[in-house]
C-alpha cells in the first residue's frame, strides 16, 4: 500500500497540489481503435467484466510501452458509446501520483458517466507511469513502515520530517538505480522520467498509438498541468489532431512551490472562519493545547481500506491488513486535518462540530467520545494511505518541475505572512526537494505556454489547492478561453455536479452554453 507522507508540512504539500460490450475478456478488439496495432500497445485483461458495463458501452484494456525517458508500461482502458469512434476524450488524473485509474471500481464509475454524458467521443483512461498499476511501480518497504509507525507517535512534524529525509533518499537511489538500468538509463537520468513535460509526451504518444483522428485533453487538478504541456508540445510539432482542452482546477506550469505555502493556508483559514463564524479562535487555542505530550489524545480508528489482499510487491507490511488504526492527535496533525476538510465539504459540519466538543473536553476522559471527530479523522487517513497514490512519484514530480525555492523566495513569504514565518521555516530546511538527487530540475514556466486552440477551463470559488486567480490568469493569457467560476464550489468543479452532467458533452459539440448550474 502506498502513502501520503503523514508529517503536516508533507501532507500539506501533497494536497497543495493535489482529489476519482467487448475485449475485456482478452479476445479481438470491438473496431474503436486503430485496426493496425501499434507495437507499443499490447492487449490486456480489463478488470471489469462487460457483463457489469450498462447498456450501449464498450469496453477495451491494453498496455501501452512509453517511449519517452524510459520504457514504462501503463494500464489503458478505452470505454466507447460508438458515438465518435475517431474522438479521443483523454482523462489525465490528477496527483502526482494518483494511479488505479483502471481498477474496476474506477471503471465502473466513469462507464456510467459515458452513458449518461453521452460526450461524441471515447473516453481513455489510464494508470501514469511508476503509479499503481503500471510497470515498476514505485513502492519503499522501509518509508510506508515509518510513515504508519509515526501515526501513532508524539512527533513534530519537524521530528518525521527529520527522520524520513534520509529514507526517501535511499528509496530514491535504489528505485532509481534498479530501474534506470532495465530501461536504459543512467541513475542521474532517472528522475527526469516523472517530470511532467516527460508524462505530457505519454498522453500524445498513447493517443497517436491508439489511432484517433481528433483529440480532446481533460486534466483536472494536476492533470491541468500535463494537459497543457502536452497541449504546447502538440503545437510545436504542428500536430492537427488535438482539438480543444478541457481543465478543471488549474495547477498550471510554474505554480505549487513551497513559498505559496502560506497564501494557500491563509486562503483555506478564511474559508473556515465564513463556514464558522469564531473558528480561528478555537483552532488557535486547540493547536497550543495540542502542542504538550499531555494533553495529545491517542485514538482508536477504524481503517476504512481494510482488507486481506496481499501486499503489494515489496512491501513486508501495508495498512490495508490493520483492522484498526492507532493516532496520536498532535498540533501539526490538527492543521493537516483542518486543510484536508476543505476537499470535502460534506465533512465541514462534522468536523467543527468535532472541534467544539474537542475544545471542550481535551484533557479529559470524554475526549475519546467524539464520534464526529472520529469520523473525520477515518476518513483523513484513509486517504493519506490511499492504495492509488504514490507519494515517491508525487515528490520526484513535484520536485523536478518546481526545484528548490530560493532563500529569498522563502524570506519574502514569511514577511508576507509572518503568522506562518515558523511553519515555514521548518518545512523549508526539510524540504524534500533539497535532496542532491533533485539537484537539476526541469523548472517550469506558465508564461512561455500560448496555445491556439479553444481551452474550457473550471475554477472553484472556493478551491483551497487551485485558488481561482491561477485559473483568471491562464484565461487572460490565452487567446480562445471559456472560463467557469463555480460560486461557492471548492476543488474539482465538474466532480460536484455544479454544471450538471454534460458540460463535457456540450463543449464537445460545440454549444455556448457549456455550464448549465443546477441541471
Amino acid at each position: 500500500m502506498t502513502s501520503y507522507p503523514t508529517n503536516a508540512v508533507a501532507w500539506l504539500l501533497v494536497l497543495i497540489v493535489v482529489s476519482l460490450v467487448a475485449a475485456c475478456d482478452g479476445n479481438s478488439r470491438s473496431g474503436n481503435v486503430a485496426e493496425e496495432a501499434s507495437p507499443a500497445l499490447g492487449e490486456r485483461q480489463c478488470e471489469l467484466p462487460s457483463s457489469a458495463l450498462p447498456s450501449g458501452v464498450t469496453l477495451e484494456c491494453f498496455w501501452w510501452r512509453t517511449a519517452v525517458n524510459g520504457e514504462f508500461r501503463l494500464p489503458v482502458a478505452v470505454l466507447s458509446t460508438g458515438a465518435a469512434p475517431r474522438t479521443a476524450l483523454l482523462h489525465i488524473a490528477g496527483g502526482p501520483g494518483d494511479g488505479a485509474q483502471t481498477d474496476a471500481d474506477n471503471l465502473r464509475v466513469w462507464a456510467d458517466w459515458l452513458a449518461t454524458a453521452k460526450p461524441a467521443a471515447d473516453l481513455i483512461l489510464y494508470s501514469p507511469r511508476g503509479t499503481r498499476g503500471s510497470s515498476g511501480e514505485w513502492l519503499c518497504d522501509a518509508y510506508e513502515r515509518f510513515s504508519l509507525e509515526t501515526l501513532s507517535r508524539s512527533v513534530t512534524a519537524a521530528e518525521e520530517a527529520a527522520a524520513s529525509l534520509p529514507i526517501l533518499q535511499r528509496c530514491f537511489d535504489a528505485y532509481a538505480e534498479r530501474k534506470a538500468k532495465s530501461n536504459g538509463l543512467l541513475p542521474s537520468q532517472f528522475y527526469a522520467a516523472f517530470s511532467s513535460r516527460a508524462q505530457a509526451a505519454d498522453a500524445l504518444g498513447l493517443l497517436e498509438d491508439l489511432g484517433y483522428l481528433r483529440w480532446h485533453l481533460w486534466g483536472v487538478s494536476y492533470g491541468t498541468r500535463v494537459a497543457l504541456l502536452a497541449a504546447e508540445q502538440a503545437q510545436n510539432a504542428k500536430r492537427a489532431e488535438l482539438q480543444s482542452l478541457i481543465l478543471d482546477s488549474v495547477y498550471p506550469p510554474g505554480q505549487g512551490a513551497l513559498a505559496q505555502w502560506p497564501m494557500l493556508l491563509e486562503r483555506a483559514w478564511r474559508y473556515h472562519e465564513q463556514n464558522s463564524p469564531g473558528f480561528g479562535n478555537v483552532w488557535r487555542r486547540l493547536y497550543q493545547r495540542l502542542t504538550r505530550v499531555e494533553m495529545q489524545p491517542d485514538l482508536r480508528l477504524d481503517n476504512w481500506n481494510y482488507n486481506l489482499d496481499p501486499c503489494p510487491s515489496p512491501l513486508q507490511h501495508c495498512m490495508q491488513h490493520q483492522k484498526h488504526i492507532s493516532m496520536r492527535l498532535t498540533a501539526d496533525r490538527l492543521l493537516a486535518l483542518s486543510y484536508f476538510v476543505l476537499y470535502d465539504r460534506s465533512l465541514l459540519p462534522s468536523f467543527y462540530e468535532g472541534l467544539k466538543l474537542l475544545d471542550d473536553n481535551l484533557g479529559e476522559a470524554a475526549v475519546l467520545d467524539n464520534p464526529p471527530l472520529i469520523l473525520v479523522l477515518e476518513a483523513f487517513v484513509a486517504s493519506t494511505f490511499a492504495e492509488s497514490f504514490s507519494s515517491l512519484v508525487f515528490y520526484a514530480t513535484e520536485c523536478i518541475d518546481n526545484g528548490h525555492d530560493s532563500a529569498a523566495d522563502i524570506v519574502a513569504a514569511q514577511q508576507q505572512f509572518p503568522q506562518w514565518a515558523q511553519e515555514l521555516e521548518l518545512a523549508y530546511s526539510k524540504d524534500v526537494c533539497a535532496l542532491s538527487v533533485f539537484a537539476n530540475p526541469d523548472v517550469l514556466n506558465a508564461q512561455n505556454i500560448r496555445l491556439n486552440l479553444p481551452l474550457l477551463v473550471f475554477a472553484g470559488e472556493r478551491d483551497p489547492v487551485t485558488p481561482v486567480s491561477w485559473a483568471r490568469d491562464l484565461a487572460q493569457s490565452q487567446p480562445q478561453v471559456t472560463l467557469v467560476e463555480a460560486t461557492g464550489v471548492g476543488h474539482s468543479v465538474l466532480s460536484s455536479g455544479y454544471c450538471g452532467v454534460n458540460a463535457i458533452a456540450r463543449w464537445i459539440f460545440g454549444e455556448k452554453e457549456v455550464c448549465r448550474h443546477g441541471n
